[in-house]
């Protein structure tokens, strides 16, 4: 553990990348609750998914709602177009991280991360020993995945060093870690609930695991859950081999077990806790997708992607109406009624 830290701290270099984008606030969102002393920053990964959906709804219940500033973290992609035509979600970034993934595939971008912390090391070799969906995107003939999570890791890994360059890890209290697709009609709680001593997931969608499509997490440990990369690249053999010491099922492993892993690894499973799930994602009708499709609600006008998010969601919305709504005891006790302590009691 000694030597994960000092080599985390060894590979905090800074990466030039111009940023000369200035945020416009935009005229359809409610206006923002008094100033809180707390520094929140929301981290957007992926592409401009269902954009024109989830858009003005994030701003209002989470954005405003959390008092948080929002950085894109996205790859020029087929859906940069968005960008271009000034979506929401562009006008109110604070920060735009964007890489060109043009012309490059997941191969490419894994060996210039690579190359840029400097390491050597035969990280393809856990292609072959690890199936699963946790690197779904990378060149593994015969079996390629058809899922794109290798692009996540990435995404994360260019987040963190995008932090890193600008300074900005210190300057939050807070980071969410989310994507676009995911709707909210509820407002998003205070970060004044929590503490800062603990990271926190939505009580669901754990696949084994812990939940990958929103993370609260403090200043204190985010740069566990954006460095997985950085790890990998730099010791594969001591992840591999970590992995059977945990019993994990390499042959399927996925984001979530990986997640779980992170948390086992850096010894915070007593850090975690769970709430309301109370988002769900949706898709567009023209929205490209390599995973979940989701089912075609007429009466809503878009795919949802996962019924069980909707139904939770459904479940919540006559009880959590305002922010006002939502109590300490729905953070603190839910470790204990939520199945996050069933799912690691294997490590107790």
């Amino acid at each position: 553990m000694r030597r994960q830290k000092r080599q985390a701290r060894s590979i905090g270099r800074i990466f030039p990348v111009p940023s000369n984008h200035h945020p416009q606030p935009s005229p359809t969102v409610e206006k923002a609750a008094p100033v809180s002393p707390l520094k929140v920053l929301f981290l957007m990964r992926g592409e401009m998914r269902a954009a024109n959906i989830t858009a003005k709804p994030f701003c209002q219940n989470v954005l405003d709602a959390a008092q948080a500033d929002l950085a894109l973290a996205i790859h020029n992609h087929q859906n940069i177009d968005y960008l271009k035509q000034g979506n929401l979600f562009y006008r109110r970034a604070k920060y735009i991280w964007d890489f060109n993934q043009q012309n490059k595939d997941l191969d490419t971008l894994y060996d210039q991360a690579q190359a840029e912390l400097g390491a050597t090391s035969a990280w393809r070799s856990l292609l072959s020993k690890i199936n699963g969906l946790f690197l779904g995107g990378l060149k593994r003939p015969p079996n390629n995945q058809q899922s794109q999570t290798a692009i996540i890791w990435y995404n994360l890994y260019h987040m963190l060093k995008m932090l890193r360059q600008q300074q900005l890890l210190s300057k939050y209290t807070w980071f969410i870690i989310g994507r676009t697709d995911l709707l909210f009609k509820i407002p998003h709680f205070s970060l004044e609930l929590l503490d800062p001593g603990f990271i926190y997931f939505p009580d669901g969608q754990y696949w084994g695991g812990l939940p990958d499509r929103y993370i609260i997490v403090s200043s204190k440990y985010i740069e566990v859950f954006l460095g997985f990369l950085e790890y990998l690249l730099l010791e594969p053999a001591a992840f591999y081999n970590s992995l059977l010491k945990h019993h994990y099922n390499y042959q399927s492993l996925n984001i979530e077990m990986v997640l779980q892993w992170l948390v086992m690894a850096h010894n915070l499973k007593g850090k975690v806790r769970v709430y309301p799930y109370t988002h769900f994602a949706v898709r567009a009708k023209n929205d490209v997708t390599t995973w979940a499709t989701g089912t075609w609600r007429p009466e809503l006008g878009f795919y949802v992607k996962y019924p069980s998010e909707y139904s939770s969601f459904l479940r919540y919305k006559e009880i959590i109406r305002k922010q006002t709504d939502w109590k300490p005891a729905f953070f603190k006790n839910w470790r204990t009624k939520g199945g996050y302590r069933l799912r690691l009691r294997s490590f107790r």
